[in-house]
């Protein structure tokens, strides 16, 4: 920010994280003084954009003259050249609260009203380009209506004709003469909403899970460090899948794990209908992220199962025990050597921590 002061910069941007890190945790005293007038779009891309994320910074930079018609919510992907709608210049955030069940259980984007409990809350990306096509498909490639969510398509100039040496990867990505973006997503007033992943939405009960919608949620609780928070489905040595939470905390006394194992499940149940069949409160830096910063949630339950499939070293003492062990840790992995693993009969779980010694 303090290069967009001092260059007078008009164009930035960066992954909704760093929004919620601007908001939350640079201290007064480091900008007194900074002034972001200059900029006339911020775009705010790269993973899941959370619309309270964009009004805290706008909150808590409009006294620094930042405008709040700057913010952008994105999409792109590298098969188009990165760009594919975008919203014009100075419109800011524009959002759509919708029933958060009809999309789980219909793949409807049912609009609600601003008072609605437990609405889901979806960012507009804008429009599409010039020369450039989208159509949303369900599952047996028909397209369908606007507010009806389903896999996003695209075709244009920008496109790529394929995965440099990777034959088989390419067949994939066409659909005739359309290409797959492996998103879920629904049009509304010609701007187009991201709603999710394919490969990352966990279905149960006949329902979506939203893995970044509840890993949002959990994000916000009291205790939980934001934006460290991993949502996975695992399939368990009995073959059953179980919905795993791996939360970041620095917390580590049993009374307030407890609690937060609760808020976990509570939150959870709420955001997702069911509630998590494990919940890891795991140390800084035990949720995996790629470079960018966003979260490497296969990984992340890689190791989880890595570590539930061993059965590491046991030694007990007092109310609890401590596993030590360079194999077992579902979280740390290469870190296991520098980290323990400890059982808490009152929290009834597991909780992870850097060894002492």
């Amino acid at each position: 920010m303090w290069e967009i002061h001092r260059r007078r910069g008009t164009l930035s941007g960066a992954p909704n994280f760093a929004f919620d890190l601007c908001a939350n945790r640079i201290d007064d005293r480091n900008i007194e003084g900074l002034d972001l007038s200059s900029a006339r779009m911020v775009v705010n891309g790269a993973e899941p954009v959370r619309p309270e994320s964009v009004r805290a910074f706008c909150k808590r930079f409009t006294k620094y003259r930042f405008d709040p018609g700057a913010p952008a919510p994105v999409y792109g992907l590298a098969e188009n050249s990165v760009g594919l709608p975008f919203p014009a210049p100075g419109r800011g955030l524009l959002a759509d609260r919708i029933d958060r069940v009809a999309l789980a259980e219909k793949s409807e984007a049912v609009p609600v009203s601003a008072d609605r409990s437990n609405a889901a809350e979806i960012a507009a990306c804008g429009t599409l380009i010039p020369g450039h096509q989208i159509r949303i498909v369900d599952n047996t490639g028909r397209e369908v209506a606007d507010r009806h969510q389903g896999r996003l398509q695209f075709s244009g100039p920008s496109a790529t004709r394929g995965y440099y040496l990777n034959e088989a990867k390419t067949k994939q990505l066409f659909d005739g003469d359309w290409l797959e973006t492996g998103d879920l997503a629904y049009v509304a007033g010609g701007d187009v909403y991201l709603t999710g992943r394919i490969k990352d939405i966990i279905i149960r009960g006949g329902r979506n899970i939203y893995q970044h919608e509840v890993e949002a949620a959990i994000g916000e609780l009291d205790g939980i460090r934001q934006g460290c928070v991993a949502v996975f489905a695992a399939h368990a040595t009995d073959h059953a899948e179980k919905l795993v939470v791996v939360a970041e905390t620095r917390e580590t006394s049993a009374e307030v794990l407890a609690r937060l194992r609760r808020d976990v499940d509570t939150t959870t149940l709420d955001v997702a209908g069911i509630a998590p069949d494990d919940v890891i409160r795991a140390p800084p830096r035990a949720v995996l992220k790629m470079s960018s910063g966003k979260v490497r949630r296969a990984a992340t339950g890689d190791r989880y199962l890595q570590g539930v499939s061993k059965k590491p070293a046991i030694i007990c003492g007092g109310k609890s025990c401590e596993w030590r062990s360079r194999v077992s840790d579902p979280v740390f992995g290469p870190r296991a050597e520098r980290s323990s693993i400890m059982y808490l009969p009152p929290i009834g779980g597991w909780y992870f921590r850097y060894s002492q010694d």
